[in-house]
């Protein structure tokens, strides 16, 4: 009988725990992350007896939940993947928006700027027209400066979230810490046979949400515990701790927040080992496109301040003054941030290179690390493009003479891994002044004449004074009351007549002066030289006191000279042969040169600013090495073989267009491994305003007087005194800035640059929305995955609750029955 009743009585605990169980599923329908849970049965183990051996009814063996450790982990992979794309791709298309909106975008704002510079090229004495450009440079600067400043109102936004996010990740970490313990205590209890299901589903969650965050490693352990690593194995739970994240400040950049976690030893730097996750796409959204398009419209604004400006300086204004920059940039014109670990106090200055005209075609987006390291055989310090580390070596060259401000050029010497391709390279050659070669040829034995002291020439009235020499006339002056001629107007006069390139290369002056009444001119064809006046002033017709005196012999003789050969690395821009009192001179040079530049060899190869008429040519090419050389042979006396002022090698400039000086004067110091960050591009498009607010000061005019065969400025001269109001060719110039390929290492216009940035963040825009697409279907599909195996299905929760329900009340019967029959019993005993 006792059998009968306490096999029933297990039957209806067992039923009434899976009735619990059945309930518990379906209340927890909709609990997300809920797993379903079942009580495991087992037969109690029979009893033998005589007639054979008796069942004893049901054990609970355990209450367990539905859990696939593979499905987990594929759901926690998902989920980060999803996490990061998504969030990659909501930032994206913001930046999107703003660049390629017609209303934000600079294209529409540029092409009105230039509209305006065509106008005024077509009417440059025009006020209005002036006042047009100068409103539509405002508005491209304004542009440029809106834009910048919404990408960094986007990455005020994105800082503030990543703070939220690490807060997440702390608040997180702990309550799975805090599981970990709790787990352990209950399983304690059962001695680790019983399974606190909620607690586990707890944890899953949060591991989950963890997973949305940030991508995680987790290590079940054989105490139930959980283990939660990040990075690079860096462990974010561990046991029942949890290690605790922090945001920081860069070193090198106030407004960028990098990860850390705090350690014993202070506050570890770990961005780079995060990935995955809202906080992954955070940060990689910053690195791949917010940074980037930033860096790239200051590099459009920067380009576009350099190229303008280098063209409206050498123009002029209504008034006749020569041109200013047209575009400025507030503040410091490139920021260096120097490492708080630097142990000396030199100071880095960095310059855009506006001398060089290869320069914007130079500029890199990239920010850069400078750090002196004084290796030795010319490499003073390094320079790496913090957006790839590419590293080049640069050598520091102090000043003529020394001032302790050092300059840094291209290094001889570079890492054994140096690609130039890698950089946009350009070298230009700063020849200084050339000094006029003249050539002997068969030339004579220079003539030599000395000429007596001039008494001053005194007019009455109409008549005239000339003076000439060998019939040329040098000077001359009308009559007037009074009017004198000293010899000081006529050493003037004699400095312009030899300055002509012709004269010049048939005498020289040696010494003295007319004033002082000891001049010396040298006539190199050998023949004398005749000084003659003409002069009606009645007063004082004007004298010399005595006739030219002969100092040197004029005897003819034959004299070996070769030709005269200018040369750029190998290619000739000029030659001349050696003729009798033959010169070369800077309008022949800049002639040659234009025809070299032009439809020569060095046609799409050499640029150049300035020429050899004003001593201020810069030539430059692409590459890292250039030479301008001198090959002349002219001898003889009276000759000489040309030659520069300045350097005929080239400096290879800095790349990124950017000059680089280090100032150690005043006792400043500097250590190796002393480091600075210059971000040439990053602020600029914020910078960039107009330095002009007087349209008349709008440098449209050229005020150079032009040779109409080879264009050049004609020497010497050339330069108009005085407003040129109807000249347009500066202008021109400037018009034509709109389609010159100079940005991108000479593949691109302003706007295409521009374009490119457009397009380039467009592409990473498209390509995360399809990535986050197509994470989306297999996160949808890890959430089926697990549904269907964990999710609770109310039609079978049903179905389970009837067939237990069924199974309690046969086991109440049952007992219903065992009491019936125990009745029975007792009532035959009575």
């Amino acid at each position: 009988m006792s059998g009968l009743l306490s096999t029933s009585l297990t039957g209806l605990r067992a039923a009434q725990r899976s009735l619990e169980a059945v309930q518990h599923n379906i209340s927890n329908v909709n609990t997300e992350g809920y797993s379903r849970q079942r009580v495991e049965l087992g037969a109690r183990p029979a009893q033998f007896t005589g007639d054979g051996y008796i069942g004893q009814g049901v054990n609970i063996n355990n209450v367990t939940r539905s859990y696939d450790q593979f499905i987990n982990k594929q759901l926690s992979s998902s989920l980060s993947a999803f996490g990061e794309v998504d969030r990659y791709h909501q930032l994206a298309t913001r930046v999107d928006n703003i660049m390629a909106d017609a209303g934000t975008g600079i294209a529409p704002v540029m092409k009105r700027f230039f509209n305006a510079v065509n106008e005024l090229a077509n009417d440059p004495s025009s006020i209005p027209s002036r006042q047009v450009l100068l409103a539509e440079t405002d508005a491209l600067t304004q542009s440029f400066n809106t834009m910048s400043g919404r990408f960094e109102d986007i990455r005020a936004l994105n800082n503030n979230d990543i703070a939220v996010m690490v807060d997440e990740i702390n608040s997180l970490a702990t309550s799975i810490a805090d599981l970990n313990v709790q787990i352990v205590n209950d399983l304690g209890k059962t001695q680790g046979f019983r399974q606190p299901n909620d607690l586990l589903d707890k944890r899953d969650a949060l591991i989950s949400s963890l997973s949305e965050i940030v991508n995680v490693s987790v290590v079940q352990q054989n105490d139930g515990m959980t283990s939660v690593f990040i990075g690079n194995g860096q462990a974010l739970v561990l046991n029942g701790g949890a290690a605790a994240f922090t945001t920081l400040q860069s070193e090198f950049d106030p407004g960028r927040l990098e990860i850390g976690i705090k350690t014993v030893n202070g506050i570890m730097e770990m961005t780079d080992q995060i990935s995955g996750g809202s906080l992954g796409g955070s940060l990689r959204f910053r690195d791949e496109v917010l940074d980037p398009a930033q860096q790239k419209l200051g590099r459009v604004a920067v380009g576009l301040a350099m190229d303008f400006n280098a063209v409206h300086k050498s123009g002029f204004d209504l008034s006749g003054a020569a041109g200013l920059d047209l575009f400025n940039f507030s503040g410091v014109e490139v920021p260096v941030i120097q490492s708080s670990s630097n142990s000396g106090s030199a100071a880095v200055t960095v310059n855009f290179q506006d001398t060089n005209p290869l320069a914007s075609g130079s500029l890199d987006f990239s920010d850069f690390n400078l750090k002196y390291v004084n290796s030795g055989g010319g490499v003073d310090y390094t320079l790496t493009r913090i957006r790839d580390n590419k590293v080049i070596n640069l050598t520091a060259t102090d000043t003529v003479p020394p001032t302790g401000v050092y300059s840094l050029s291209f290094a001889a010497t570079q890492p054994s891994n140096f690609d130039p391709t890698d950089f946009t390279l350009s070298t230009s050659i700063s020849p200084g002044a050339f000094t006029q070669a003249v050539s002997s040829g068969t030339a004579a034995v220079a003539q030599e004449e000395q000429i007596g002291a001039f008494t001053t020439a005194v007019s009455n009235g109409a008549d005239t004074f000339t003076m000439n020499i060998d019939g040329i006339p040098f000077y001359t002056e009308p009559g007037s009351v009074g009017g004198t001629v000293t010899g000081a107007e006529l050493d003037t006069a004699l400095n312009a007549f030899l300055a002509q390139p012709a004269n010049a290369g048939a005498y020289t002056k040696v010494s003295g002066s007319f004033s002082g009444g000891d001049l010396v001119l040298r006539k190199f064809s050998g023949t004398a030289i005749s000084v003659n006046i003409t002069s009606n002033f009645a007063t004082t017709p004007g004298a010399f006191a005595a006739n030219t005196v002969n100092v040197a012999g004029s005897v003819a003789v034959a004299a070996t000279g070769g030709p005269f050969t200018l040369e750029v690395d190998g290619l000739q821009i000029y030659t001349e042969a050696a003729s009798i009192g033959g010169t070369v001179t800077k309008n022949e040079l800049d002639a040659a040169l234009n025809t070299f530049l032009t439809t020569g060899r060095g046609a799409g190869v050499y640029v150049k600013t300035g020429s050899f008429a004003t001593n201020d040519l810069v030539l430059s090419k692409a590459g890292s090495a250039s030479t301008l050389t001198i090959s002349s042979n002219f001898s003889g006396v009276g000759s000489t073989p040309g030659a520069f002022s300045g350097s005929t090698t080239g400096v290879t400039a800095v790349p990124a267009g950017i000059d680089i000086t280090v100032d150690l004067s005043g006792g400043k110091t500097i250590s190796v491994g002393d480091q600075f960050v210059t971000r040439p591009t990053y602020s600029a498009a914020q910078k960039i305003g107009v330095n002009i607010d007087d349209p008349k000061k709008i440098a449209a005019a050229t005020n150079v007087e032009v040779d109409p065969v080879t264009k050049l400025p004609v020497f010497p001269a050339s330069i108009i005194k005085g407003a040129m109001p109807n000249d347009n060719r500066n202008a021109i110039l400037l018009a034509g800035l709109e389609n010159r390929l100079g940005m991108l290492g000479g593949s691109a216009s302003f706007s295409d640059a521009y374009g490119q940035i457009v397009s380039g963040v467009g592409t990473l825009t498209r390509t995360a929305e399809v990535g986050a697409s197509a994470q989306e279907t297999l996160l949808n599909q890890a959430k089926d995955s697990r549904e269907s195996l964990v999710g609770v299905n109310l039609d079978e929760e049903a179905a389970n609750l009837i067939k237990f329900q069924q199974a309690y009340q046969a086991s109440a019967q049952s007992i219903s029955m065992a009491k019936s029959l125990f009745d029975t019993l007792i009532g035959a005993v009575r």
